[in-house]
């Protein structure tokens, strides 16, 4: 006799990473987190996973509008003045802030653009949306727990079949 489906360690030890995923959706639509890793960003905001790299030679400003994911590149003249915020943060270093309810997308589509403007201008940009990691991850469970139960089914009749 074969063991039910929700009774498989397969299923159990699964649904732990199936509930994060689900977290991490709702929770990046409430808040948005910002990691700083050496030259690059990640970020989980408005439903998305969403990593960021940019280089510019000082006379481009490349800037992402997180809502959207599009990037704008401008061109900085020599005699224009540009403020722009200094931030050095730390390897590791975890920034939260409130997403306004306005800016909230549960189901953000999927990105990824690696752009070279000049030698030393460029942008990368990947964008995953939680609803895809979310239904990957459910799909390779499922998979995983019906290709488990055929095996378990065909061992069975096999052990069952009458030996010649």
């Amino acid at each position: 006799m074969i063991r039910p489906w929700y009774r498989s360690r397969l299923f159990w030890l699964g649904l732990p990473g199936l509930l994060f995923l689900l977290w991490a959706w709702v929770n990046s639509n409430f808040v948005r987190h910002t990691l700083f890793l050496p030259a690059s960003t990640l970020n989980s905001t408005q439903g998305k996973l969403l990593w960021w790299r940019s280089a510019s030679d000082g006379t481009h400003d490349v800037l992402l509008d997180l809502r959207t994911s599009e990037v704008t590149v401008a061109t900085i003249e020599p005699g224009d003045l540009f403020f722009g915020r200094c931030v050095f943060p730390t390897l590791g270093d975890v920034d939260s802030e409130p997403v306004e309810p306005v800016d909230r997308s549960w189901f953000p589509a999927p990105r990824w653009q690696f752009v070279d403007l000049t030698a030393a201008t460029c942008y990368r940009l990947a964008v995953l949306p939680y609803w895809l990691l979310t239904a990957g991850y459910a799909a390779l469970l499922t998979f995983g727990i019906h290709r488990w139960q055929r095996r378990k089914l065909r061992l069975l009749e096999a052990s069952a079949a009458p030996s010649p």
